[in-house]
């Protein structure tokens, strides 16, 4: 089955499928502790975010490069945008447990940046999930995919490519990139092209149609991905 999307690094890789998919982030059984303690537990969560995120533009820094890394340092600057803090605090003083200020707060900012038309600050849109989700992640206690271990000859298969992802990615391990989102100048070819990886971005339902350990290629010249390929087409691109 031929996948297309958009051509966002060059290279052709041949592997098996590991998909990443995000972990539940629901927050219903978290109840409202009053104003000042979720105030409280909204501050240590940025504080941590604050103090990882600093930690993974460091690393990103010395193993990809300093414009890699300046996304994440943007991240933590965006929030802390006072205007941004001080929505959460209201949403916590009507009655909402910190996860419910991050996420709503959050989402409203991302649906803004992605409806305007420039791609850089659509690009935004792309930083205020990631802050969403790792924050998220944070105050619930939920530990992110490890991609520090997989195997040699992984098709990396994603919704995106967060910076936060590529920590501890053994690029030598890594064939090449699918997601489900991303354009030539999102942050995840970006990311793409400085680790000098095969990547095809934006195939519609990408995790839906690829399943762990299915076979795959990448062709990031051409924008497609071949789903199962056969032994001819396998044949084929290994001659490229």
């Amino acid at each position: 089955m031929i996948l297309r999307g958009i051509a966002a690094s060059d290279g052709i890789g041949l592997g098996r499928a590991v998909c990443v998919r995000e972990e539940s982030l629901d927050y219903s059984a978290v109840t409202y502790s009053g104003k000042d303690s979720e105030k409280a537990r909204l501050q240590e969560g940025i504080e941590r975010f604050n103090q990882r995120t600093s930690a993974m533009a460091a690393e990103i820094r010395e193993r990809v490069g300093q414009k890699e890394s300046e996304i994440l340092t943007g991240q933590v600057s965006m929030l802390a945008d006072p205007f941004m803090l001080s929505q959460m605090h209201e949403a916590i003083d009507g009655g909402a447990c910190a996860e419910a200020a991050v996420d709503s707060i959050c989402t409203m900012y991302a649906d803004m940046f992605a409806a305007v038309e420039d791609e850089l600050m659509r690009q935004r849109a792309t930083d205020v999930r990631d802050i969403r989700s790792r924050l998220l992640s944070i105050l619930l206690g939920v530990t992110g995919t490890d991609l520090s271990a997989l195997p040699a000859g992984t098709i990396l298969v994603a919704h995106d490519l967060t910076p936060s992802m590529t920590v501890g990615l053994n690029k030598e391990n890594v064939a090449g990139i699918i997601t489900e989102t991303g354009g030539r100048t999102s942050h995840s070819a970006i990311l793409a092209r400085a680790l000098q990886l095969p990547a095809v971005l934006s195939i519609s339902k990408a995790l839906e149609l690829i399943q762990d350990g299915d076979g795959l290629i990448v062709d990031g010249g051409e924008g497609v991905a071949v789903l199962s390929p056969d032994a001819r087409t396998r044949s084929e691109y290994l001659a490229k």
